[in-house]
């Protein structure tokens, strides 16, 4: 491939709006990848086909090929001959992801046929509105090993399960191609209900599970009746332990902070679908109680119901591992939680009930906090012109207070999530 600028590059890749600046995505073919901190572009092609990166201190490289709709019968022939092009050979796997023509292969490729052996993961899919076929491929090089280090493969799966597509919105919102192989959904799902006064964005969950699980919440006194699914937890804590794993490899590093965006973006993404059902549940039971019904501020009243829910949660936290709960669980009150499992769960719920949020991390104060567009008073922080209320989860205090000794502005980072 001949080699190209990066202010080139950049005029085919965009920053989505979004999110950080290592997610990167094509305007013409309508892709996004969110690629963990660290790749830079080191070769692409004349037409903006194919591109090739490389990371700043892992040994790790990416390869991104686009291809014609006709040039292969499926997305397992385009992946196939591109490893074939690379001497290499690859285990292939069909995945029903987002009703797209999807394969997953591990592999191992010879490129430059020397001996040297170079061993990663991949997927190929077709791309929406016949756009054609997409192949990313992660690898690292073998060595003297037989096979890599188990956090070397956490990352390379890492990357190619961050694939999404800009026209289809409810990949932003689904796990990807590889968490949903290991844990498939497999009935078909609604979307966002009317009764959010919203519209459902395209592509917008494809599938919900078959064996539910009956869940009856107390919120704050009011019964909420609901569903879960078991194997949502277990893609959760698949994806908390993989998207952790990567999170190591960024520590003492510069890239560290947006490591943990990136982290909480991948559980946001991977959880955001299997609370659906109860966050419309929960929405359609608190809107009738007399102290949101009644209320002068209706947004801020049923915001506050979720976030006293919230405060009340079993607090504990577990730092021998990734210190994280699975928001689902922590939803059904299958296990603890502390700051940033109980902000990112409220993140989800109140974004799926029409609210603006974010969650806001401070590694100094070692916290987390539930960030909030609403018109009330209180305790704000600016982020992208718009202001959002902090939401403390740990301590039984109204949105918008915030302890003196953690309320430094610079002390804090916002962690943005998709829209």
């Amino acid at each position: 491939m001949k080699t190209k600028k990066l202010c080139l590059f950049s005029v085919f890749l965009l920053l989505v709006s979004f999110a950080r600046a290592e997610v990167l995505g094509s305007s013409v073919y309508g892709y996004s990848i969110d690629f963990p901190e660290g790749f830079f572009l080191q070769e692409a092609t004349q037409d903006n086909t194919g591109f090739h990166l490389t990371h700043s201190f892992l040994p790790a490289e990416t390869v991104i090929r686009i291809y014609k709709q006709s040039q292969y019968g499926n997305s397992q022939e385009a992946l196939s001959d591109t490893l074939t092009k690379l001497s290499g050979r690859g285990d292939f796997s069909q995945v029903d992801w987002l009703n797209r023509d999807c394969t997953i292969a591990d592999f191992v490729i010879n490129p430059a046929q020397d001996g040297t052996l170079f061993k990663g993961w991949a997927v190929s899919s077709d791309l929406p509105l016949d756009k054609g076929y997409i192949v990313l491929l992660a690898y690292s090089p073998l060595g003297n090993k037989d096979d890599l280090d188990q956090s070397m493969h956490q990352f390379l799966i890492s990357v190619i399960d961050s694939l999404m597509f800009t026209t289809q919105r409810g990949s932003y919102f689904n796990p990807g191609p590889v968490t949903t192989f290991s844990f498939p959904r497999t009935t078909p799902s609604g979307n966002i209900s009317e009764d959010f006064s919203q519209e459902s964005p395209e592509g917008f969950p494809e599938t919900s599970p078959q064996n539910k699980e009956a869940v009856t919440l107390s919120i704050n006194g009011t019964e909420v009746h609901t569903a879960i699914c078991p194997q949502d937890i277990e893609a959760q804590e698949f994806v908390i332990e993989r998207e952790f794993a990567v999170l190591n490899l960024y520590a003492g590093t510069d890239l560290a902070i947006s490591a943990w965006t990136r982290y909480y973006n991948q559980i946001y993404r991977c959880s955001f679908a299997s609370l659906e059902e109860a966050s419309f549940a929960i929405f359609a039971r608190l809107r009738e109680k007399d102290s949101v019904k009644n209320a002068e501020n209706k947004d801020l009243a049923l915001a506050q119901e979720l976030l006293t829910w919230t405060q009340n949660f079993t607090y504990k936290r577990d730092t021998q591992s990734t210190d994280f709960s699975s928001p689902t669980a922590v939803l059904a009150g299958k296990t603890f939680s502390d700051c940033d499992s109980r902000s990112l769960l409220l993140a989800i719920l109140l974004h799926q009930m029409n609210y603006k949020t974010l969650m806001f991390l401070s590694p100094v104060h070692q916290h987390a906090m539930l960030g909030i567009a609403i018109d009330a008073p209180g305790a704000k922080m600016a982020v992208n012109n718009t202001n959002y209320l902090v939401g403390e989860t740990t301590a039984p205090v109204a949105i918008g207070l915030i302890a003196k000794d953690i309320s430094v502005i610079t002390d804090w980072i916002p962690v943005v999530f998709p829209e």
